[in-house]
C-alpha cells in the first residue's frame, strides 16, 4: 500500500507539529508598584471590602499598572519581545506617580473591573505609546483603546452591589523604577503572575 503526501498536505501536518509542541505563554508588559505602596493599596482595600459583594478581590502582591497585553506568545517570540523592551529602557528615568482614587471599568456604577486610578504621567503615557509601537514592529496588534494609569483590584463577573459610601485611598506619591515581562498562569480560582524579566530605570 503506497501512501502519497502532498505539498499541501505536508505543510499542514508540519504546522501541526509545530503548534503541538511550540510551547505558549500569557504574557503581558508591566510597570512595577514599590513594595509599601503595595501594602498601602492592600490596606485600603481592606477598608472597603465590606461595602462590596460580588467581587473577586486580586492578591495584593499582584498589583501593577498593565501596560501592554500579549495574549498567548510563542515562547520562541519571548527575546524579540524582550529585546524591543531593552531597547525601549534606555535612556528613560523613573516614572513620578500619585494616587487619584477609586474607580471602576467601565464605570463605577457598573463595574466589571475594580480599580486604584492613578493620575496620568506625561512620560509614562509616551513609553507606553513608543512600546506599542516597538511591539507592533515585531507582530503584535496594536491596542486600539486609549492607555489609562490604573492598578486593577477587583473583578466582577456576575452580578454584584455596593452598600453605603466610602472614602477614597490616600493620594499618595511614589516612583515607578522598574518595567516587567510577565507570566500570567490561569488556574481556577485565578491568576498567578511570574516576572520573566525586570528592567531597572535609569536613577
Amino acid at each position: 500500500m503506497f501512501y502519497f503526501y502532498s505539498d499541501i498536505s505536508a505543510w499542514c501536518f508540519n504546522r501541526f507539529l509545530l503548534g503541538f509542541w511550540t510551547k505558549r505563554l500569557r504574557i503581558f508588559i508591566a510597570a512595577l508598584i514599590p513594595p509599601e505602596i503595595k501594602l498601602a493599596m492592600k490596606s485600603y482595600v481592606e477598608s472597603i471590602k465590606s461595602h462590596w459583594e460580588g467581587v473577586k478581590w486580586e492578591s495584593y502582591e499582584k498589583f501593577h499598572v498593565t501596560l501592554k497585553f500579549l495574549g498567548e506568545v510563542d515562547e520562541s517570540k519571548l527575546s524579540d519581545v524582550e529585546k524591543s523592551l531593552r531597547a525601549g529602557v534606555q535612556g528613560v528615568s523613573p516614572f513620578e506617580m500619585a494616587i487619584k482614587g477609586f474607580g471602576g471599568f467601565p464605570s463605577l456604577r457598573r463595574p466589571r473591573v475594580l480599580v486604584i486610578d492613578l493620575y496620568n504621567n506625561d512620560d509614562l503615557l509616551k513609553f507606553q505609546l513608543e512600546l506599542e509601537e516597538r511591539l507592533e514592529g515585531i507582530g503584535f496588534a496594536r491596542e486600539n483603546r486609549k492607555f489609562k494609569s490604573h492598578i486593577t483590584v477587583g473583578r466582577i463577573k456576575g452580578y454584584s452591589s455596593v452598600r453605603g459610601s466610602f472614602p477614597g485611598p490616600t493620594p499618595l506619591s511614589f516612583k515607578i523604577s522598574e518595567i516587567a515581562i510577565m507570566r500570567s498562569i490561569l488556574h481556577n480560582k485565578g491568576s498567578e503572575h511570574t516576572g520573566l524579566s525586570i528592567f531597572s530605570l535609569n536613577e
